[in-house]
């Protein structure tokens, strides 16, 4: 079975990490086979539960998406530029993907639907 692994080094980069041999990769170490490049430091990351979206939050406050397709490159496009400062953390619903929450520097904790960009939920 194979391991797909996501790392942010920091930088506006996410490297994706195909694991299809752990045994190798320990022996040899890894190379990057795909790479996310987005405008501000990236901060947290979170995967759809059906492993099909990939949500990542950045200093900016800017959330991006990446739609995740077997055999193609990633990308990412822009997915909410609310009035957020710097996103220190994004999550999706554990059942619903139309449902994320995002924790900002401020201390706010908004669940969004991504349906209509609306906040549903803060504190």
């Amino acid at each position: 079975r194979s391991v797909t692994l996501y790392c942010s080094g920091g930088d506006g980069t996410v490297g994706l990490y195909h694991i299809a041999d752990t045994q190798f990769v320990l022996q040899n170490g890894m190379d990057a086979r795909s790479k996310l490049t987005v405008d501000g430091e990236v901060t947290s990351l979170s995967l759809s539960s059906d492993e099909s979206y990939l949500l990542l939050g950045t200093t900016r406050g800017t959330v991006f998406r990446s739609i995740l397709r077997p055999g193609q490159p990633p990308s990412a496009d822009v997915f909410l530029e609310a009035p957020l400062v710097a996103a220190k953390a994004v999550a999706f619903h554990p059942f619903l993907n139309d449902r994320f929450a995002t924790a900002s520097a401020d201390g706010q904790v908004r669940v969004w639907d991504s349906s209509s960009y609306r906040i549903v939920s803060q504190c």
